[in-house]
């Protein structure tokens, strides 16, 4: 064996040995670890002070295409309802249940309705939006207590080789903390010594620089389907499999408990949108999604493939524009107002 390969070789145990024993320290992060995130103990509880104090009527939950698509305003106007929501751009099914489980169920008063805007089969894919950036949000909301999230968003989906690599290997158990500190010398260091920019102002920068307003609309969208397409696998498409795996019986469960009306809303996105292009195996999963929620007395309004959404209503394949809005809006109301007359 050449010299040269044991001299690498000894160099490298030796780095993992004191990389072993720094990281620990470094990160406060004693191994062997729990497998799974480790959630921080703060979460945020605007929501809850907002619902106990306020008393909305309805509150709504949901990501960017409920922010941008529902006028909460005119539904209230509408229905004649106080209405509150919740919304958190790029949450999913995760953050969505945390929120419920902290923010909504423990208030003293309870809504009459929670409604949750959802695309196809997010509600049954507990690992869609959980990691890199998206952990930090849902870390906003999450606590240290929280097992199911983690079980169910993260260690269900990793392999044995993953497990025993983050319960006993610092160097990949801290990898996300690892980045984050890389990520933040090479983006602040630099600028602040050379041309006197903070992190403030690097910030804004890069927002101006990088934001979805300078991008290209055709490749900002094809990057959007890409990212979706983690929602259209076999897998995730598998109702019956999906479904104990997820947070939807859960969510279930804590509405019907507590005396909330659930409204699940399907919104309509340009991957599918109308009944021809819908592949069998999404019409297959609506069908047993619909017929689960029906025998639990959950509310489904699919505007999955609706008309009146026309395709100029849309400005990227999942978000409406302002006239979208009003028409999805008035939908959501329409409804509202058949099921107080049931």
């Amino acid at each position: 064996m050449p010299k040269s390969f044991l001299r690498y070789s000894l160099i490298l145990l030796l780095t993992l040995a004191l990389l072993s024993v720094y990281i620990p320290n470094r990160y406060g992060v004693e191994y062997p670890r729990q497998v799974g995130p480790l959630f921080d103990e703060f979460y945020k509880r605007e929501g809850l002070l907002t619902i106990a104090t306020e008393k909305p009527q309805i509150v709504m939950v949901g990501d960017s295409v409920f922010m941008r698509g529902v006028d909460r305003k005119l539904l209230a106007a509408e229905t004649g309802k106080t209405v509150h929501g919740i919304g958190v751009a790029g949450s999913a099914s995760a953050l969505w249940y945390a929120v419920i489980e902290h923010n909504i169920v423990p208030s003293p008063y309870k809504p009459e309705i929670l409604i949750l805007v959802f695309r196809d089969t997010m509600l049954t894919t507990p690992g869609y939006r959980v990691h890199g950036s998206y952990f930090k949000q849902l870390d906003e909301y999450a606590t240290p207590n929280d097992s199911l999230i983690i079980e169910r968003a993260y260690v269900n989906l990793m392999n044995p080789l993953e497990k025993t690599a983050e319960g006993f290997f610092p160097l990949y158990g801290s990898r996300l903390s690892l980045r984050e500190t890389l990520d933040y010398y090479i983006r602040y260091s630099g600028n602040g010594f050379l041309l006197g920019c903070d992190a403030a102002c690097t910030n804004v920068a890069m927002g101006t620089v990088f934001g979805a307003g300078n991008m290209e609309q055709n490749i900002l969208g094809d990057a959007i389907g890409t990212a979706e397409s983690y929602l259209y696998t076999p897998q995730a498409l598998d109702f019956d499999r999906q479904l104990e795996r997820s947070f939807l019986p859960e969510i279930v469960r804590l509405c019907n408990e507590n005396g909330i009306q659930l409204v699940l809303v399907r919104t309509k996105t340009m991957r599918y949108p109308d009944e021809e292009s819908e592949p069998l195996a999404l019409k297959t999963y609506m069908n047993k999604m619909a017929a689960y929620l029906e025998a639990n007395h959950v509310v489904l309004l699919d505007y999955g493939q609706e008309p009146s959404l026309k395709d100029e209503f849309f400005y990227d394949p999942l978000h409406l524009n302002e006239e979208g809005r009003a028409v999805f809006t008035a939908l959501i109301v329409d409804a509202l107002r058949a099921l107080e007359r049931k």
